[in-house]
């Protein structure tokens, strides 16, 4: 950080066609009681409204990318070089996600009470409006308990993460610069910038370098960020495979070390949750069709386990509603959640083993190589028609 009486901070919002929710994104930022001193959105390959109306917000630079095609990481590597360059803390937000009026304010209070915090995500949360159908709005409720879970876990090992999610966090700017001088020694050339632009989990493989150099990632003690669920399930099922292929694959490059044995619990925790649920329907299922079924208390173990576990969790849900707790309540909503979760667990496990030559039984099955799919044009093509409400500051006072 500079020798400046207070830090140069700069918000960075990569936008592809989110005419929908940039207005509300942009206006958040400008009401922030410490005021960003520079707000840019790198607008890639946009053919909505998105330019036209992020031009229309006061104190906003837009900038239009030339000749990308690494979709986000490579929107932010070039507004970062052209416009982040005199910065001490970068803020990254996605154009449907805002922050309270307090959040940047709070972010510069932390980096500046910790040297060797080089970046610090906000904790995250959806709201569920009126416009929704009873199933996105009980898949949005669902999508609440699994982010607040998320924080929990964050919370309970000291504030850390592995992962400073993209959709609202902020960096320390030296780390991007010692990441990107990092890629451009390995590279032996100049490297684009911070963000890896052949990943599809550009945050996680972010996270892991400045962790790397000895730097710290948390998540804040206090600012929060609301934004959009995935109101149907063909979205959700691209945005999550997304994510978890891309997690998987940079799992197997990096290996097994202390920077990633957590994350390789959270995948073994994953199986055995799978393993477990896949096997109890099975045991329940020949237990009936041979007329062997005899109920036993043990029987309700798994179920009531569960259910004990989502009901408490739902309390800890970010203005919690009675239909939050419902939800959890009535086990089933959860149960299937949880089972559409194994099923792109195996998917992203079967398509990358697969990919690297490794999972013959995966090839056999006729599952894609993802080495060959776009991610996140699959995630943006599903995201196109889905039924969404911008979040807006006047839902956030409702």
């Amino acid at each position: 950080m500079t020798t400046r009486t207070r830090p140069f901070i700069v918000v960075l919002i990569a936008a592809h066609n989110e005419e929908r929710s940039i207005v509300e994104t942009l206006q958040a930022q400008t009401a922030q009681l410490r005021a960003p001193d520079r707000i840019v959105v790198a607008a890639d390959n946009c053919d909505d409204r998105s330019v036209e109306l992020a031009r229309s917000v006061p104190g906003v630079t837009v900038y239009e990318t030339v000749d990308n095609t690494a979709k986000k990481p490579g929107a932010l590597n070039q507004a970062w070089r052209r416009f982040c360059q005199d910065a001490d803390l970068i803020v990254c937000l996605d154009a449907d996600t805002i922050v309270e009026p307090t959040a940047v304010g709070d972010w510069e209070a932390e980096f500046v009470a910790n040297p060797m915090l080089g970046g610090c995500s906000a904790k995250f949360t959806m709201l569920v409006h009126a416009g929704l159908t009873r199933f996105q709005r009980t898949l949005v409720r669902i999508q609440r308990a699994e982010f607040s879970k998320w924080t929990d876990l964050a919370l309970k090992r000291d504030r850390r993460t592995n992962v400073l999610a993209g959709t609202a966090c902020c960096m320390r700017n030296d780390t991007l610069r010692e990441v990107t001088d990092w890629r451009s020694r390995t590279l032996g050339r100049a490297s684009a910038g911070p963000w890896l632009e052949t990943s599809a989990v550009e945050d996680f493989e972010l996270t892991y370098r400045m962790r790397e150099w000895g730097w710290e990632a948390k998540v804040s003690a206090s600012v929060r960020a609301y934004t959009d669920a995935m109101t149907d399930l063909k979205s959700l099922w691209a945005q999550r495979m997304k994510w978890q292929v891309g997690t998987v694959s940079d799992l197997l490059d990096f290996g097994v070390n202390r920077l990633t044995r957590f994350d390789w619990w959270q995948q073994i925790q994953g199986l055995v949750a799978m393993v477990v649920r896949l096997a109890w329907i099975l045991l329940m299922g020949a237990a009936l069709a041979l007329g062997l079924f005899q109920f036993h208390p043990l029987w309700l173990i798994p179920p009531l386990f569960f259910l004990a576990n989502d009901v408490r969790q739902s309390f800890r849900i970010p203005q919690c509603e009675a239909a939050d707790v419902l939800v959890a309540a009535l086990l089933l909503p959860q149960e299937a959640f949880a089972f559409l979760r194994a099923g792109w667990f195996a998917a992203s496990w079967g398509q990358e083993l697969s990919r690297r030559g490794w999972g013959v039984m995966f090839g056999r099955l006729g599952m894609a190589r993802p080495g060959a799919r776009d991610r996140w044009s699959l995630q943006a093509r599903a995201e196109r028609d889905r039924m969404s409400a911008p979040v807006t500051p006047a839902r956030l006072a409702a």
